[in-house]
C-alpha cells in the first residue's frame, strides 16, 4: 500500500487529494512527521532539555518543516544544535517554536490543521528566522541562513527572505509613525 488517497473528479479522472500517514516529501525527500517529532524527543532528553509531552511537526510549504513543542520557555538553539548532530539535514525544522500550550481538537488531540495555518503564515517564517538580524552580513553567516542552505535554500533566496522582511518591518514602522499605533512585536 503506498499510502496515497484519491478520488475521481467531475471528468472521472483520478486526482490525489493527501496521505494517509503523515509523510511528506520535502525538498524531493521523503520523511516522516513523526519520526521527527520522536527525534525531538529524544534530542531533548539527550541534553537535559525538558519539553512537555505533546510536539508537532509540521510542513511549512514543499521545502521546510516547522516545530511546535511546549513550553514556552524551551532554549530552542539548544534544542536545534542537538536535532541537528541527531537528524539528517533535510528532518531539521527550520522553525522550532515553543507554546505555553498546542492546540487541540475537542478529542484532546494535536490539532495538526492549526499548527499547519500558523506555519504557512507568510510573514511568520520571515519574522522567526530574520528578524534578530540587523544586516543582511549577519544573516547570511548565522545558523538558520546554514540550515536553510542546507535544506535547499540557494543565496539568492536567503537575500529575497531577508529583503522581504526588512520591507515588512519599513511598511510597519511607517505605518507605526503615521497613525500613532505601535508596530507588531518583532517588527519595531
Amino acid at each position: 500500500m503506498i499510502g496515497d488517497v484519491g478520488k475521481y473528479n467531475s471528468r472521472g479522472e483520478l486526482t490525489v487529494v493527501g496521505r494517509r500517514d503523515r509523510q511528506v516529501k520535502i525538498n524531493g525527500k521523503r520523511l516522516e512527521l513523526d519520526e521527527v517529532e520522536i527525534g525531538i524527543a529524544a534530542s531533548a532528553k539527550d541534553c537535559g532539555i525538558r519539553i512537555g509531552s505533546k510536539i508537532a511537526v509540521v510542513a511549512a510549504g514543499a521545502s521546510s518543516l516547522e516545530a511546535f513543542i511546549t513550553p514556552g520557555d524551551v532554549n530552542v538553539q539548544d534544542l536545534r544544535q542537538a536535532l541537528k548532530a541527531r537528524l539528517p539535514v533535510h528532518m531539521v525544522p527550520v522553525v522550532i517554536t515553543a507554546m505555553p500550550k498546542l492546540p487541540t481538537l475537542a478529542s484532546g488531540k494535536i490539532n495538526y490543521g492549526e499548527l499547519k495555518k500558523r506555519a504557512s503564515q507568510t510573514d511568520r517564517p520571515a519574522k522567526d528566522i530574520v528578524g534578530e538580524f540587523n544586516s543582511l552580513g549577519s544573516f547570511l553567516q548565522s545558523d538558520q541562513a546554514k540550515c536553510l542552505m542546507e535544506q535547499g535554500v540557494d543565496s539568492l533566496g536567503l537575500v529575497n527572505l531577508f529583503t522581504a522582511y526588512e520591507a515588512k518591518r519599513e511598511e510597519a514602522r511607517q505605518v507605526s509613525a503615521t497613525s500613532g499605533v505601535s508596530a507588531p512585536p518583532g517588527y519595531a
